[in-house]
């Protein structure tokens, strides 16, 4: 590979990592020897925090949502988000993509033009590209040779289970567009379109918030790239959990993280309450698969302004004396 291709995928990889982790708070996590405190007696005495640069306390927050319902405790996993260099090589030889194997900066890539595989391996993430030159288009060839959205699912299906690359736990979620435009983006006039299935990743019924997978199909039902991010995990042990309406209480003590400007938030109402897992923080990845409560919302300012927002709360009390 020359070096000034592996430096693009190199930047191409880190993008995709904080585009599909999404803006993550930080959790002060102390693991020594990956030992989960025990004997965490009263609830009530726990203070739980999320420590994040943007997170802005709001005067009042109003639920428009039902609460989940929980019962009184929850497994906890443990998380193992390696890949071996033979995984990643089988991987690339079923694409008949047999170039050397190059490490660089804690990534591995194999490449055969045009295709290529960069992985990296602690990380649980890895990439498939096909990076065959293409023509512009334009809307009338697009509206012809592009696949609906519902063929593009049966691709992207396809496309994992014939390679052997649809992980446990995957469940479709939804479809998006890639859009480019020549020119005045007002006057609509397409060059390149592309439809991304995302997949997520379930373990008994609950969401890993932080790992995804999407593959991308292009003009003529043409797979371009597949990103995955995923954590393989085996029970530890239950562990006693908050109840929603103490996560809220919570809440309200943490503040929430803002995914848009709002002048003077004054509001935030949720709309969505979920608990799941998370296996990383914003500083690094973590041994276990820990629950949090999701909120998700919308905040509105002193001005009329609006903006989504998000936060994780931790939902187990016996982690969350170590979490935050």
């Amino acid at each position: 590979m020359i070096p000034g291709r592996k430096q693009t995928f190199i930047i191409l990889f880190a993008v995709a990592v904080v585009v599909i982790a999404g803006i993550v708070f930080y959790i002060g996590l102390n693991t020594s020897g990956n030992n989960i405190t025990k004997g965490i007696g009263n609830v009530s005495d726990i203070e739980v925090r999320a420590v994040y640069e943007g997170t802005v306390q709001v005067p009042e927050i109003a639920m428009e949502t039902t609460l989940p319902k929980v019962s009184g405790k929850i497994m906890v996993y443990k998380a193992n988000r390696e890949l071996s260099e033979e995984e990643i090589v089988k991987i690339a030889e079923a694409f008949g993509i047999t170039g050397e194997p190059i490490k660089d900066l804690g990534m591995m890539f194999i490449e055969k033009e045009p295709f290529s595989i960069s992985a990296e391996p602690s990380g649980g993430m890895i990439t498939y590209s096909n990076d065959t030159t293409v023509p512009g288009y334009n809307n009338e060839y697009l509206e012809k040779y592009l696949p609906t959205d519902e063929d593009a699912r049966i691709i992207a299906d396809y496309f994992l289970d014939s390679n052997n690359l649809r992980p446990r736990g995957a469940k479709y979620s939804h479809v998006n567009h890639d859009i480019g435009y020549f020119g005045d983006i007002s006057k609509k006039q397409k060059v390149s379109e592309s439809i991304n299935v995302w997949y997520i990743h379930e373990i008994d019924g609950s969401l890993i918030f932080t790992d995804k997978m999407y593959v991308q199909v292009g003009v003529h039902g043409l797979v371009n790239r597949m990103f995955r991010k995923w954590t393989e995990s085996e029970p530890y042990r239950e562990h006693p959990i908050i109840t929603p309406e103490q996560a809220v209480e919570h809440l309200k003590k943490t503040g929430i993280v803002m995914l848009g400007n709002v002048k003077d938030p004054q509001k935030a109402t949720v709309t969505s309450v979920t608990i799941g897992y998370i296996g990383e923080t914003q500083t690094k990845t973590l041994p276990y698969l820990i629950p949090v409560y999701q909120f998700e919302g919308v905040v509105r300012g002193a001005d009329g302004t609006e903006a989504a927002f998000w936060q994780w709360i931790p939902a187990t009390p016996e982690l969350a004396a170590e979490i935050t």
